[in-house]
């Protein structure tokens, strides 16, 4: 089962930046601890859609998608994104 995780851009107050983000879709597979992802990167010019994100991240997923192994103990959404954006806060 394909899972989506949306990555959004905030200013320096906090609030969600309208454009620019990435959506990142993923299926983790529990037996050998990875998780295959694919990203979408949305401009910061263009307002971001998580229906479109959503349809660029899947298609890339079956196509081309890159893995990671998932640490014991790790959420698997917060493995991808540290791997992805090594610059991003840990979410809470």
């Amino acid at each position: 089962m394909t899972k989506f995780v949306h990555v959004r851009h905030h200013t320096w107050d906090g609030a969600v930046r309208p454009t620019g983000g990435h959506t990142i879709a993923y299926e983790y597979d529990p037996d050998t601890r990875v998780a295959a992802y694919a990203v979408a990167h949305c401009s910061h010019k263009d307002h971001y859609n998580k229906k479109i994100g959503r349809a660029v991240s899947s298609g890339r997923l079956n196509k081309n998608a890159s893995t990671v192994a998932v640490s014991e103990g790790d959420r698997i959404a917060d493995a991808i994104i540290k791997w992805c954006f090594p610059q991003a806060k840990k979410r809470t």
